[in-house]
């Protein structure tokens, strides 16, 4: 996935006239750090899932089906 720069002084109506002159920037240093805290959202939501799922007293299968929903349900809202 690619994204213009902005800065790049790019304009969104003008075709790219061949592979050599497009100006597309990927910034890794924005792709690191959003991965990065995807990351940590999801490690933080996994241990406040399993915590609530504890403090619910959902154990055995109960308990993992309720922490694999609300895992998913919160893989979904970060990936929307």
């Amino acid at each position: 996935m690619m994204m213009n720069d902005p800065m790049a002084g790019l304009d969104q109506q003008q075709p790219a006239q061949g592979a050599s002159d497009s100006k597309e920037v990927l910034d890794t240093v924005a792709l690191h750090l959003n991965t990065q805290r995807m990351n940590n959202l999801q490690t933080f939501m996994s241990i406040a899932s399993g915590c609530m799922t504890g403090v619910l007293g959902l154990t055995g299968l109960q308990g993992f089906v309720s922490f694999l929903i609300l895992h998913f349900t919160v893989l979904i809202a970060v990936l929307v």
